[in-house]
């Protein structure tokens, strides 16, 4: 990943009560680009972790389906998944 980019988390929404799903977070990519809707997911006796925004669709068969809305190359999304789990243990 490049030097030069800089992650900052601009929102985490806590989520109670909704199972694993603990708080939607909204991120900005060096002020150029900015993801809304990560959420942040733990289940009982895990590590949370992070989920880029996902679009449901539903098959012909009725299945839900869930697609990503956004591709991130795998060394940006591990720093997004760090920032926002580190600014939402903060708020913890």
């Amino acid at each position: 990943m490049h030097t030069r980019v800089k992650i900052h988390v601009e929102k985490i929404t806590p989520i109670a009560g909704s199972g694993n799903l603990k708080a939607f977070a909204s991120v900005s990519i060096s002020k150029i680009i900015k993801i809304h809707d990560c959420r942040i997911i733990q289940r009982p006796g895990q590590r949370p972790w992070v989920s880029m925004p996902l679009r449901e669709s539903h098959g012909k068969d009725g299945q839900h389906k869930f697609f990503p809305v956004i591709e991130v190359p795998k060394s940006l999304r591990a720093a997004i998944s760090s920032a926002v789990l580190a600014a939402w243990g903060e708020e913890q």
